[in-house]
């Protein structure tokens, strides 16, 4: 008689790990489940979804909103095999948070505040994905989903307080020029020439971007919060000063040129020809502190991701995609310098 059972084969250690799916297609499944997600977040809160999009095509100041998501996505993808070994453990207590956020959304939509349904809705999202996940792999993309906050157009209470500064730094700087200015508010009256320090001249479109330029640039290449935080602080006390330097000079020029070259030349020089130039010298300042072996981590990381245990994955493979995120940034970097 002919035994038809066939012997079972122990199961892999992959297969036990507490997780809720099981199959080798469970990133790809574990990915649509979040899409979707998010979709019926952004289909619910539509409304609010369609103002922030707006916001980003019409400010000049909050147009680098169309790149948060790529870059997240990207950085997303980067770290998928960090954590591809640990199957998702939801955390259903997180839920509150979800709740919490969407009468948060609907306080804001009660009280007219825009920015809270705005901030409300972009939050949902890493959130969504830590609900999924669990703790765990949510560590390992904390990053990329909180960068998705600079999608949500904040900021413009600091146009006012950056102007009265850029008014008085451009002030303070004629005065040791021996320049004689006369301020009334944010209006500069030089010999011949009366300035007004306007919205545009506030520069919170260049302090925005650098600051979110400063954290992605932050988490890749250091370690230590201390440098981190240094470095994210620097990132936003770089352009305030920076812009006011800007206002300085663009006076300095109107003053010596009878207001013609600094016309000419504002938006071309002075504007974000400038900052990029502040940006790749805030990076090289920073590149030369890194707390990165640019040298030696590739291959060091590389061998535990393929030889190791699955459990060092979470360490040497976050690593490794800081790594390679730091050499395409600086590869990046070099090409616009030529």
């Amino acid at each position: 008689m002919t035994n038809l059972t066939s012997p079972l084969s122990p199961p892999s250690p992959n297969s036990m790990r507490g997780g809720w799916l099981t199959g080798k297609n469970w990133p790809t499944t574990i990915t649509v489940i979040v899409i979707i997600s998010w979709l019926i977040v952004l289909g619910i809160y539509w409304s609010t979804t369609v103002s922030i999009v707006n916001t980003w095509y019409r400010s000049q100041t909050f147009t680098h909103g169309f790149i948060v998501l790529p870059i997240s996505a990207y950085l997303i993808w980067e770290r998928c095999h960090a954590f591809s070994v640990n199957r998702p453990k939801p955390n259903a207590w997180v839920i509150f948070l979800l709740a919490s956020l969407g009468f948060g959304w609907l306080l804001g939509n009660l009280t007219n505040v825009l920015v809270v349904q705005e901030v409300a809705t972009v939050a949902m999202l890493p959130i969504i994905v830590w609900t999924i996940l669990g703790s765990q792999n949510f560590y390992v993309l904390m990053f990329p989903l909180l960068f998705l906050f600079f999608a949500a157009p904040i900021g413009e209470f600091l146009i006012s307080p950056l102007q009265d500064f850029t008014a008085l730094f451009i002030v303070k700087g004629l005065q040791l020029s021996g320049i004689p200015v006369f301020q009334e508010g944010r209006s500069l009256t030089v010999p011949g020439t009366v300035w007004l320090v306007a919205p545009a001249c506030s520069g919170v479109r260049y302090i925005i971007s650098m600051f979110a330029l400063g954290c992605l640039f932050a988490s890749l290449i250091f370690r230590s919060w201390g440098r981190r935080l240094l470095f994210i602080l620097a990132s936003i006390l770089l352009p305030i000063v920076g812009n006011g330097i800007r206002g300085y000079g663009i006076v300095l020029l109107g003053y010596l040129s009878d207001t013609k070259l600094a016309l000419s030349v504002d938006h071309i020089i002075y504007g974000w020809v400038f900052f990029l130039i502040l940006l790749f010298s805030l990076c090289w300042v920073g590149y030369k502190w890194h707390e990165v072996n640019l040298d030696n981590l590739f291959y060091s990381s590389h061998r535990s991701l393929t030889t190791g245990n699955p459990q060092s994955i979470g360490q040497t493979g976050t690593q490794e995609i800081a790594l390679s995120d730091i050499r395409k940034m600086l590869l990046v970097g070099g090409g616009a310098r030529h």
